[in-house]
């Protein structure tokens, strides 16, 4: 196989976890549209618009806010999609939440990128910062060149500046932002969300900054975050069909908030759930259970989707089931399973 073989077989590959999907059936359906009609048309599961812990096809997204854009007549689809987003961003899955443990953007910024290597493979971040310019750089960096859909970009950058914005509380003006594509005949929605100049035909899809705003600060450890995994275990409530009211099934809930950041832990989690760690340990005792096992519970549901619904590299789906290599995960699925990730991928048994 050649290289411009491998490349195209890499970028066919890609993924970005299901939570991007947040928000995209109602304003669809808003619209008038038929949001399972629609990921249908792109090759998506339907499941995949409430089901936030799947890993789905970074084409198959593309493709499906490009016909979005096309059937409700929405030429900024992604813009508006952006914009209707609450300010704790649960597309992002713990972005949001890791400002809270932050001092500065830089600092936050550099946590989240670790973070961002797992939830897709798509693309990669990259902060350029050139002492000898006034501005530094958030560059948008991808392995196929000549894949480079409106729609999709335009999400992920709006979302990347609505998130620096709400993470820091600083309201702060880019410098501006350049996209790969070509101009849109009506460039309003962009200026009015960027509030900068707005370059298309660029050489890559980046936002410039000022230098300032890298120690900004951010959230801060004073910051709460209860609130943050509350409205996260209230919306993952309403997705699921049968919510039984126990401590089991709402520790089950929020310990995919933090999965992957390294505060996925009993104290943490109760602090959390407004407990404390023992009196949580209690009712989970009360209730025939601990910590550890409901822990080990939900990874095993979610190695097992992950696992046998995508050709996510298996060291990113460790990664964000919080182990800190491939082996131990490995270890652990066959305990599960009675087979490693790779042969239960190929005999297809997650399907």
């Amino acid at each position: 196989m050649n290289f411009a073989a491998r490349r195209r077989r890499r970028a066919k590959d890609r993924y970005i976890r299901s939570t991007i999907m947040y928000g995209f059936a109602d304003l669809v359906r808003a619209r008038g549209g038929d949001p399972i009609e629609l990921v249908r048309d792109a090759g998506l599961d339907p499941s995949c618009l409430t089901d936030g812990d799947q890993f789905i096809s970074w084409r198959r997204l593309a493709m499906a806010l490009e016909l979005a854009a096309d059937r409700l007549a929405m030429p900024s689809f992604a813009l508006t999609w952006s914009g209707t987003l609450p300010s704790d961003f649960p597309n992002a899955g713990p972005i949001m939440l890791m400002a809270a443990f932050s001092e500065t953007f830089e600092e936050w910024f550099r946590l989240g990128l670790q973070y961002w290597r797992l939830h897709t493979d798509a693309y990669s971040l990259q902060l350029i910062n050139d002492p000898a310019q006034p501005h530094v750089i958030v560059r948008y960096r991808t392995d196929d060149s000549e894949f480079s859909p409106r729609q999709v970009m335009e999400l992920s950058v709006a979302n990347c500046v609505r998130l620096a914005r709400g993470g820091t509380g600083i309201d702060a003006e880019l410098m501006a932002v350049r996209f790969r594509h070509c101009a849109p005949a009506d460039v309003t929605p962009h200026r009015t969300l960027f509030r900068c100049e707005v370059e298309f035909g660029a050489e890559h899809d980046e936002v410039l900054l000022d230098r300032a705003y890298l120690a900004a600060q951010a959230g801060g450890r004073p910051r709460p975050v209860r609130g943050l995994v509350s409205r996260y275990v209230r919306r993952r409530i309403g997705q699921t069909p049968i919510y039984d009211q126990t401590i089991r099934a709402t520790v089950a809930l929020a310990i995919p908030s933090v999965m992957g950041t390294g505060y996925c832990n009993l104290d943490f989690i109760a602090n959390s759930l407004g407990l404390s760690p023992k009196k949580m340990q209690r009712l989970l005792q009360q209730e025939g259970t601990s910590f550890s096992e409901v822990l080990e519970k939900v990874r095993q549901d979610m190695a097992t989707r992950m696992v046998g619904t995508s050709n996510a590299p298996i060291a990113n789906v460790a990664g964000l089931l919080g182990y800190s290599t491939s082996p131990p995960f490995t270890l652990a699925f066959r305990r599960w399973t009675g087979t490693s990730p790779r042969e239960f991928r190929k005999a297809g048994r997650g399907q």
